[in-house]
């Protein structure tokens, strides 16, 4: 098992390794920030990708930018708890 990277795809910082039993997903923003995710096997590495870019977007938006964030504190807020829920419940391959 080695790490793949999607460099044809437009995100070329996400990667994925698969087993039989579950695919990780990993994405590293350039700064620094790592998200990793596990789904089915069978899920296609474009749909893991498009919901990663989805997630850091979210992220982003809704903490990152958020002057009341502190660096490597817990993430708190309820509004980016609630979205992500809802993003990932509604994701294509749920």
């Amino acid at each position: 098992m080695s790490p793949k990277p999607l460099a044809t795809l437009q995100m070329p910082d996400v990667f994925s390794l698969a087993t039989n039993e579950y695919k990780l997903f990993i994405h590293e923003s350039p700064s620094g920030w790592r998200i990793a995710m596990m789904t089915d096997p069978d899920v296609q590495d474009p749909q893991g990708r498009s919901l990663l870019e989805r997630i850091y977007r979210l992220l982003v938006d809704k903490v990152l930018k958020n002057p009341l964030y502190t660096p490597h504190a817990q993430i708190s807020s309820t509004i980016f708890h609630k979205q992500l829920s809802n993003l990932v419940e509604n994701s294509l391959f749920h």
